[in-house]
């Protein structure tokens, strides 16, 4: 099965916090029958904290940290596409959900027709609007 990580689920396998997983993600993350994506958008999201020294990792360049995403974490970086784009516009911000990097990634999964896991339980109020929202309950 393909699945969307959002940022922070990249941020927490970059650090090597798994415990910050609940079991379903663990499990997702560690079965190798599925495909795993990562918008271009959280790649850019975690240079701009690599780079800003927000996070703190065991790479010495951003180069290195986007080429463990795809070699080590076996991560697909998802480019943007025109079905996003037009999915964007139809999106329905939920209320007090500011995050502009966020905004897009759920049009990409709804989209795609690709579950997207995250931490963050403000996503399910995307779920009327046809996501597929696995929720990482920490």
């Amino acid at each position: 099965m393909r699945y969307l990580l959002d940022t922070n689920i990249a941020i927490f396998m970059i650090l090597g916090e798994e415990d910050e997983f609940s079991p379903e993600v663990r499990n997702i993350l560690s079965d190798f029958s599925n495909t795993l994506y990562i918008s271009a958008l959280s790649v850019v999201e975690i240079g701009f904290l690599f780079k800003r020294k927000k996070i703190m990792t065991q790479y010495k360049s951003l180069d290195a940290l986007v080429k463990s995403l795809k070699e080590q974490f076996y991560l697909n970086i998802l480019h943007s596409s025109e079905s996003h784009l037009q999915q964007y516009l139809r999106l329905e911000i939920a209320p007090n959900h500011s995050d502009q990097i966020d905004q897009f990634i759920v049009p990409q999964a709804i989209a795609d027709q690709v579950p997207h896991f995250n931490s963050n339980p403000q996503f399910q109020a995307y779920i009327p609007q046809k996501l597929n929202f696995v929720f990482n309950r920490r």
